[in-house]
């Protein structure tokens, strides 16, 4: 199950993160950290209660009933992709 892309829907927003439904028992934890590649200051900048999310499980703890997810994928290397995300006109040929 760990690297399975699953779809589910933010049940609560915390200073740390955000419980996602994703079906199961509990609710799956995403971490701010795992929320967006820059930096995150308040998660509910970044989605609401209700909102339908696709998140990969990165972690299941079955000894303390907790699953992690990110909607980033798995070992994320921001300068790989730093291009991309960088409008076409502010790029530059190296």
């Amino acid at each position: 199950m760990v690297g399975t892309w699953v779809k589910g829907r933010v049940s609560n927003i915390v200073l740390y993160g955000a419980f996602i439904d994703i079906g199961y028992k509990k609710d799956a934890l995403c971490h701010i950290s795992k929320i967006s590649q820059g930096f995150v200051a308040r998660v509910a900048n970044h989605m609401r209660i209700g909102d339908e999310v696709e998140v990969i499980i990165i972690e299941i703890d079955k000894n303390r009933g907790r699953i992690d997810v990110s909607l980033q994928p798995p070992n994320h290397d921001i300068s790989t992709n730093a291009a991309n995300s960088i409008p076409v006109s502010c790029q530059i040929a190296l």
